[in-house]
């Protein structure tokens, strides 16, 4: 696919493609999932799959101890939940306290 990928679909003519190969087909395809996240005001961070940090990871990004979390849990400010037989917390819960609002 040699031509200008950005002239054809702007061009208004009715083209048909007979053939494309498959790694010019990824590509496409991923100019424009590209392009309606840019449009929707996507950040890529946030299509990706929640994260769960350990206690000790939440407790290092916040600069308190694992009692503080512990207290925090406790009182419902942000709550861990046992994930794999392990407690973790929800990275969105974080980012939302991170930011200053409530969980």
């Amino acid at each position: 696919m040699e031509a200008n990928n950005n002239a054809l679909p702007n061009s208004g003519a009715n083209t048909t493609l007979a053939l494309i190969n498959l790694d010019d087909l990824r590509q496409i395809f991923k100019e424009f999932i590209g392009n309606i996240k840019k449009e929707l005001g996507v950040e890529e961070e946030s299509c990706k799959a929640e994260s769960n940090p350990t206690i000790n990871q939440v407790a290092e990004i916040f600069h308190v101890t694992r009692g503080t979390l512990t207290r925090w849990h406790n009182r419902s400010i942000l709550k861990n939940y046992e994930i794999g037989g392990r407690r973790r917390y929800k990275m969105s819960e974080v980012n939302a306290l991170l930011k200053g609002g409530r969980v």
